[in-house]
């Protein structure tokens, strides 16, 4: 379980102990609960060292209190450990993903284009009877017809690949997002020190400086500086609204 990969310490216990049963079994690793690659490829590794070896990944996202899923997809993440493990099968878990059955067809569907080994679905004749998560479990009916709706597993090459790509793109817009929220918070602390302070909200010293750091920096990053300067120039037109 996810929890269980976050622990080194008890994942070798796990792997003791299937070494001492010697039992073939397939044996499913979930990711653990924070985006961390290394901690997912350990646990499969020590598994693997103690002798198992029908192993697969299930990628079943990670909590994130912003999403508007249980758990948020990242999927960079299972993307980078597909780079790094080809061999291993890996399995999308949209249930926990979604954590919402309204939005479980929703994950499929972007599953279904980033060349997942298949699916790991939590099923119930009658979900809201189940004993734990029934919010998220859908019905074998539901899933005949989520499945009947979309096409996965089929993909080109080509497509896969820009799929992919895509993946990654939308990932690192979320975090340019959420890296703008957190600038957007400081500004507002910021804004409320000059109130107290009877300081005038635009500082043109201040900004200019600020716009020709931005566009040396993005020289030595290989980015175009009026780009750079013109993004700079929206974040700080919004700033100092949010200030007034």
């Amino acid at each position: 379980g996810a929890r269980t990969v976050t622990n080194p310490f008890a994942v070798q216990e796990i792997a003791d102990a299937f070494a001492k049963c010697k039992v073939s079994m397939p044996v499913f690793v979930k990711n653990p609960v924070i985006p961390d690659i290394a901690l997912w490829i350990g646990a499969i590794e020590r598994l693997r060292r103690a002798g198992i070896t029908q192993i697969v990944a299930v990628h079943r996202g990670f909590y994130m209190n912003d999403s508007i899923y249980r758990n948020s997809p990242q999927w960079q993440v299972p993307i980078e450990f597909k780079r790094r493990m080809p061999d291993v099968k890996l399995l999308c878990d949209p249930s926990h993903i979604a954590g919402d059955s309204a939005l479980v067809e929703t994950i499929i569907r972007q599953a279904s284009k980033l060349g997942f080994d298949g699916l790991m679905v939590e099923v119930h004749n009658d979900p809201q009877q189940a004993l734990s998560d029934k919010q998220q479990q859908i019905t074998p009916l539901q899933l005949k017809r989520i499945l009947g709706r979309v096409r996965f597993g089929y993909n080109d090459d080509n497509t896969e690949r820009l799929s992919v790509f895509r993946a990654q793109i939308d990932e690192l817009d979320r975090s340019l997002i959420d890296i703008i929220v957190r600038r957007m918070r400081l500004s507002d602390e910021i804004g409320e020190y000059k109130r107290d302070n009877d300081i005038a909200v635009f500082q043109p010293a201040r900004y200019e400086e600020l716009l020709d750091n931005i566009a040396v920096y993005a020289m030595q990053k290989n980015l175009n500086p009026d780009f750079a300067k013109q993004l700079v120039e929206l974040i700080h037109q919004e700033s100092i609204n949010r200030q007034l």
